[in-house]
């Protein structure tokens, strides 16, 4: 379940999940059962926000920006069920970007596409 919309330097609209503690728990399984194996587990870092980006606006020159505060911004009910398409897993973090947007790891079309 995604929780509160929120708002990043007055560039980003996003949903970020609630907390949900099963969620935590099997991470700690599986990384525990790989660190068995042998397999280093690398974790994210702990100020990483796993989120649902609605609106990005690029850092350019001249860019408008999102109105200040979020008086204006969609609900959880606003925004309704949305069909989901596909998922991207992108890597950030400095030296990470490339033509201002962050560089695509993997991306699955759920609906029978192909796999990049």
């Amino acid at each position: 379940y995604m929780g509160n919309v929120e708002s990043f330097n007055s560039r980003v609209l996003y949903l970020a999940p609630d907390p949900v503690p099963q969620l935590g728990a099997l991470a700690q399984s599986l990384e525990d059962g790989f660190t068995k194996k042998g397999l280093t587990v690398i974790c994210p870092p702990s100020k990483g926000k796993f989120h649902l980006t609605i609106v990005k606006v690029p850092p350019r020159k001249g860019m408008p920006q999102l109105p200040s505060g979020l008086a204006w911004a969609p609900t959880m009910e606003d925004l309704g069920i949305q069909a989901v398409e596909s998922i991207s897993l992108y890597e950030v973090g400095k030296g990470k970007r490339t033509d201002n947007v962050y560089v695509s790891i993997l991306k699955l079309d759920l609906y029978g596409g192909s796999r990049t």
